[in-house]
């Protein structure tokens, strides 16, 4: 493969491949994924047929087990070009949520509201809560380097006193297996749970070990 001319390269989601993502990072390189009309199910994405949950799994659990670098996504606000009226009254709207053609909710996160003010989707409530996951991890990640970082100064000074160094406590094991995402979280970018209960075990077992 012949070498990359830009310092950061984008990826659709459909052909993100794991070992391309490490030449690039050796070669001094971020790799950035994202989506738009396409991929559709089963690989995540946004659209209104789709399951909301799909855009948590891949902001925070797939983002942990595949790290890219960044998400790319082109437009969140895409009715402004469709001149539709805003949204001021509810809870039943004649609002249309089609982005064009066959896309629905294709570069539409939001919907218009009063004033020309953005109003938010469940579909974008769901990218708030994989961030705040992928959160959960990157902190997670932080107290597991130190703390596997002061085993390593203890067990050298234990052997260079000829004793012998203790085996990495459940502690350690738990966040070594919450980091790399159970299967039952996300196999594959095409084979992943869309159950927010499934989601949250992860969530929780993260945020005992971090406060813990």
């Amino acid at each position: 493969m012949r070498a990359w001319p830009f310092a950061i390269l984008h990826v659709g989601t459909c052909s993100f491949n794991p070992s391309q993502v490490e030449r690039a990072h050796r070669d001094g390189r971020k790799v950035w994924w994202y989506f738009s009309n396409i991929p559709a199910s089963p690989i995540a994405n946004t659209m209104i047929e789709g399951p909301p949950c799909e855009i948590r799994s891949l902001m925070g659990a797939q983002t942990q087990k595949c790290k890219p670098d960044g998400f790319l996504y082109w437009l969140t606000t895409s009715w402004i070009w469709l001149s539709r009226g805003p949204i001021t009254e509810g809870p039943f709207t004649t609002w249309d949520p089609r982005s064009w053609g066959p896309y629905h909710g294709d570069g539409a996160w939001t919907c218009c509201g009063p004033g020309g003010m953005p109003l938010s989707t469940l579909r974008l409530e769901n990218f708030r809560d994989g961030v705040e996951d992928l959160w959960y991890a990157r902190t997670l990640e932080g107290i597991f380097a130190r703390r596997m970082e002061e085993k390593t100064r203890e067990d050298e000074l234990i052997l260079s006193e000829g004793g012998e160094a203790a085996p990495r406590d459940e502690w350690c094991e738990r966040a070594r297996r919450a980091l790399a995402v159970p299967d039952e979280v996300v196999h594959s970018r095409w084979d992943f749970s869309t159950d927010p209960d499934v989601l949250y075990r992860w969530r929780d077992e993260m945020a005992d070990l971090i406060d813990n």
